[in-house]
């Protein structure tokens, strides 16, 4: 069996808990896309129109938006 440790950091200056985990490497096509390499931690702030997350990704501490189906939701 896989397992995985959840992750946690400071986002705006409260504690926030990973809710995703990347399973796909996305690259950015367009400025306001988030860069993800597999099991990258992410936290999902936001479902956005036509299957795509508004999100942190929790590795490199950027902000932006990647299709859904690039990260599935961790047990929480």
């Amino acid at each position: 069996t896989e397992s995985f440790g959840l992750f946690s950091c400071l986002v705006n200056g409260e504690e926030k808990e990973q809710t995703h985990r990347a399973v796909f490497r996305f690259i950015p096509r367009h400025p306001d896309e988030l860069e993800l390499d597999v099991d990258d931690p992410v936290l999902v702030e936001a479902e956005e129109d036509d299957f795509w997350f508004r999100g942190f990704n929790m590795r490199t501490g950027e902000r932006g938006v990647f299709p859904a189906f690039y990260a599935h939701a961790v047990p929480g």
